[in-house]
């Protein structure tokens, strides 16, 4: 009788941690999923990053005119690709449609795979101070 009761409370103890395991595990995979805004239009570009009195004017300014030059870059290279593909065929450019289209497709799940595997080491390592921190702990049967 005692026996079968120690062997429920160990089952019910494993089940709660897992279960507890599992909910944790769930909420570190699933937060940092979230698209992380860019943040490039809004940082001090090296070198000037490195001069530690800068005013708020100053870091303000600096922060306007990067922003305004990636800005002129996008545009650039825009009107590169435009004028380019405005050189090819009909055929040539569904073909760079093509590859662009593939060359996104690859990046996207790339970066899909990066980011699960991230959330994969994240939850095995919560998983595994978790159990460490749960086989630290003496049991109540004790």
């Amino acid at each position: 009788m005692m026996n079968l009761r120690n062997c429920l409370l160990g089952f019910a103890a494993a089940g709660l941690l897992a279960a507890g395991v599992s909910a944790i595990a769930d909420d570190a995979t699933t937060a940092p999923s979230m698209p992380m805004p860019r943040m490039s239009h809004s940082r001090i570009p090296a070198p000037f990053n490195m001069i530690p009195d800068l005013s708020d004017d100053q870091k303000s300014k600096i922060k306007d005119i990067h922003s305004e030059i990636l800005e002129e870059e996008k545009q650039l290279h825009q009107k590169e690709h435009d004028e380019i593909a405005g050189v090819l065929t009909d055929d040539q450019k569904k073909e760079l449609d093509d590859v662009e289209s593939k060359a996104a497709l690859e990046k996207k799940e790339a970066d899909e795979s990066r980011r699960a595997k991230s959330e994969e080491e994240k939850a095995e390592d919560l998983k595994q101070k978790l159990e460490g921190g749960a086989a630290t702990q003496p049991s109540a049967g004790q």
